[in-house]
């Protein structure tokens, strides 16, 4: 099951990690500062990572530049939720996840 975090200012709610991922602690982002998980951060503070949305990001010119290597489009994280490159490593990562988790 997916934990849902909402951006600030937006209202939407993305994706962070499964339950079984956060455990009993509380997480925040360092990059958009999103909370997300279980737990006291008054008393035990928060762990710091990046939330599902930050990483896709941050990792999505390291992904599309092997794409291209591989000679596949330069397409990373830029779908609607339809892919025809089948053959492509990063298919999953992208299209699938993407669907699945509303990204």
């Amino acid at each position: 099951m997916w934990t849902g975090v909402s951006r600030r200012g937006g209202g939407s709610t993305i994706p962070a990690f499964t339950d079984e991922e956060c455990g009993e602690m509380k997480y925040q982002c360092i990059k958009c500062h999103v909370t997300w998980g279980e737990g006291n951060p008054e008393i035990e503070g928060y762990s710091h990572g990046l939330c599902l949305f930050c990483v896709k990001e941050a990792l999505a010119p390291l992904y599309r530049r092997r794409q291209i290597e591989e000679g596949n489009f330069d397409c990373f994280a830029r779908s609607s939720g339809y892919c025809d490159q089948g053959a492509c490593k990063y298919r999953g990562l992208c299209v699938d996840q993407m669907v699945s988790t509303g990204l």
